[in-house]
């Protein structure tokens, strides 16, 4: 069950560019997130260099940008926390938008789990993969 917080980012990302201001607005919702629901990041990564890294990307947002450009900007500095509960992925919506018109996403939200690749989640159109499923091939290879 989504907020009405959760409903204005869905909504965002349903238009081809973001304004300045909503953008800034996501970040300022991502460092709320981030302060309220997942205080401490790993040891050995103050979160003081998470803020630092989110403040440089609140300083960068100076014109519009498209949901991708959007998305490139965020998601290093979430990788920045080492924790793989935390992430920002595109909605489902755009990426089927994205893959019909422009190029081709793996549908599948992927962990490995020592030296295999398990689906995480199934972003397809193919409801017989579950999540948890071996993958040992893609297309053959």
């Amino acid at each position: 069950m989504g907020s009405l917080e959760d409903n204005r980012l869905t909504e965002s990302f349903k238009r081809e560019v973001i304004p300045v201001e909503e953008l800034q607005k996501d970040v300022d919702y991502f460092e709320h997130l981030l302060d309220n629901v997942h205080p401490h990041p790993i040891p050995g990564f103050p979160l003081g260099d998470v803020q630092f890294r989110t403040k440089d990307l609140r300083d960068s947002l100076f014109k519009p940008l498209t949901h991708l450009a959007f998305y490139e900007g965020l998601a290093p500095v979430i990788s920045q926390i080492h924790d793989e509960h935390v992430r920002v992925r595109l909605p489902d919506a755009l990426l089927k938008k994205y893959s019909a018109t422009h190029a081709t996403c793996f549908p599948l939200d992927v962990q490995f789990v020592g030296k295999r690749l398990y689906v995480a989640d199934n972003r397809s159109d193919n409801a017989e993969i579950r999540p948890g499923t071996e993958i040992i091939s893609v297309n053959g290879w």
